[in-house]
Formats: C-alpha cells, structure tokens, sequence
C-alpha cells in the first residue's frame, strides 16, 4: 500500500515521512501525490485543500522523489516541454508591469511562517 498512518499535520504545515511522503490532513496517511489523493479520495480539488489547511496555493503537494522525477521527465522531454509548452502557451500568465500582485491577507498561514522564519533568519 502507498500510505502509511501518521499524526496529523497542524494548521499550516506539512509534515513529510522519513522516505518524503506528505501526510494528508484529513485521513493522516502519506502519499507522494498528495494532491491527486486529496482529489480521488476526498472529492475536493488541491487548491480547496491548501486554502482549507492554510498551505501555500503555489507549492505543489508531491514528494521531493516525484517532484524530482518529474523534473527528470521535463529535462528529457526539453523540446516539447520549454519549448512549445512553457515559451508559446505561458504568455498569458507572464508577469505584467504594474502588477499589484498578493497583499498580506491573500498570504496562505504556511507563507506567513516561511516569510516570519526568513526574515528572522537575516538577523
């Protein structure tokens, strides 16, 4: 089986296994795609989830094993992946000047901690 029982994550954070599995919220078993898990088998999207634990919408919810597989695959796909994905169809979503961007309070609780421990980190 892919998942394991552990404690539950608190508000804000995520909790990985020794191998680098993510420990779902809700049932408390750990995955390496905790995002697909979240959407078979608690019929909520990933987004939904972050916003729901107070996790950055903008971090993935896969293992570092996967994510680095998955760059693996991109490096080896380079042609279709940069070239005609991420070059020709991310124009639309390309940083516009003037752009007002996320203020405090769109801030996921997990972004809220990581900018606190950066900032207190330069000291």
């Amino acid at each position: 089986m892919n998942s394991v029982e552990k404690d539950h994550p608190n508000y804000g954070e995520i909790i990985k296994t020794p191998d680098g599995r993510l420990v779902c919220h809700i049932c408390g078993k750990a995955y390496n795609k905790l995002g697909a898990h979240v959407v078979q088998k608690h019929k909520i999207t990933s987004y939904d989830y972050k916003k729901i634990f107070g996790l950055n919408v903008s971090i993935g919810l896969i293992s570092d094993n996967h994510r680095e597989h998955l760059h693996d695959m991109a490096i080896k796909n380079y042609d279709v992946v940069v070239k005609e994905n991420l070059l020709k169809k991310g124009v639309n979503t390309r940083y516009v000047i003037g752009s007002k961007g996320r203020t405090r309070e769109q801030l996921s609780e997990q972004s809220l901690r990581m900018l606190k421990k950066r900032r207190f980190n330069k000291r």
